[in-house]
């Protein structure tokens, strides 16, 4: 019992197990913040997105409205501009729901591709 006592002290397996749950537990808690980085860096770039999005819509709006009333000026009529323009961004949506699946795959392979260069960062 004594050589056992004396070995075990002489190891310091106490210590030795305190360092080894030490180290697990600061390695668990770099993975989480790691994480935890990583999901509040992806939340700010899709904000950042959909406001950008927000924006570019409300500008293409506004620049269409002009164009439209340009149009109705230049035509001498009060709705073949925006007639016109209705046209003109029913063609785009129109091929866009024909193309549907298409369309889909091609955002796919997109947004794998994209995903290919975070994770090689």
């Amino acid at each position: 019992m004594k050589l056992k006592e004396k070995l075990y002290n002489y190891l310091k397996i106490e210590d030795l197990k305190l360092n080894v749950t030490s180290l697990i537990e600061t390695k668990i808690e770099l993975l989480r913040m790691d994480v935890e980085d990583k999901f509040i860096e992806a939340i700010a770039k899709v904000i950042y997105f959909l406001v950008k999005i927000m924006l570019v819509f409300i500008v293409v709006c506004f620049g269409l409205v002009m164009l439209a009333i340009a149009l109705n000026k230049v035509l001498n009529s009060s709705w073949l501009g925006f007639a016109i323009i209705f046209l003109i961004i029913l063609i785009p949506l129109g091929i866009w729901m024909l193309k549907k699946p298409t369309m889909t795959q091609m955002i796919q392979q997109k947004v794998i591709q994209e995903l290919e260069k975070e994770e090689k960062k």
